[in-house]
């Protein structure tokens, strides 16, 4: 069976946000940064909104972000324009017939 993901599933609990009442014990940004460098790529798997990979943009070479969701594909879009973000390629794919090659992200 397959699954589909829409939009009416983005949420602050599936994006991991600190709040008040559900406080996370790690910050993700925090942790991804640990493998950043001025030649790393990174590969997020079920970018959704890309709101995520948005704040790690300058720490990458190159992001690509996949999901299976064309609207979430199209709502990470307009999310990048209106960051002005360069650097982050989005895919619409499916992530069990992922369309990259071997060792093509350092970091995923």
């Amino acid at each position: 069976m397959r699954f589909s993901y829409h939009a009416k599933y983005d949420s602050v609990c599936i994006r991991g946000l600190d709040d008040s009442i559900m406080p996370k014990p790690w910050n993700l940004i925090n942790e991804i940064i640990k493998f950043s460098g001025k030649n790393t790529k990174l590969l997020d798997i079920g970018c959704g909104t890309a709101l995520k990979i948005i704040p790690l943009a300058p720490y990458f070479e190159e992001i690509t972000g996949i999901d299976i969701s064309q609207d979430m594909i199209n709502a990470a879009h307009s999310s990048l324009k209106m960051n002005h973000i360069k650097n982050i390629t989005l895919i619409h794919g499916d992530s069990a017939q992922l369309p990259f090659k071997n060792c093509s992200f350092d970091v995923v």
